[in-house]
C-alpha cells in the first residue's frame, strides 16, 4: 500500500467541538510520506506531533469523520 494510513479517536471538548485527536495506529506509508517515526507517532494527539496545527484541519477532519459514519463510504 503506497497511501499513508491512520486510525485516530477524535477528541471533543465539553461543548461537542472537536478539538484533537489521537493517532492509535499508522502503516509504513505513513511514516515514509510523512518522515516521522511510528515510535513518535502512535499515542500521541496531533497536537503533539505537529505542534501549531491549525484548529481547521482538526475540524475539518472531524467534519469528515461523522460524514463516513453516517454514510459507511468513505467517499463523501
Amino acid at each position: 500500500m503506497d497511501e499513508g494510513f491512520t486510525l485516530c479517536e477524535m477528541i471533543y471538548d465539553e461543548a461537542g467541538r472537536a478539538v484533537d485527536f489521537r493517532y492509535l495506529e499508522i502503516n509504513p506509508a505513513f511514516v515514509k510520506l510523512t518522515g516521522i517515526p511510528k515510535e513518535m507517532v502512535v499515542g500521541r494527539t496531533v497536537r503533539e506531533v505537529i505542534p501549531g496545527i491549525e484548529s481547521f484541519w482538526i475540524e475539518t477532519y472531524a467534519r469528515w469523520c461523522k460524514a463516513v459514519a453516517a454514510s459507511g463510504s468513505i467517499t463523501v
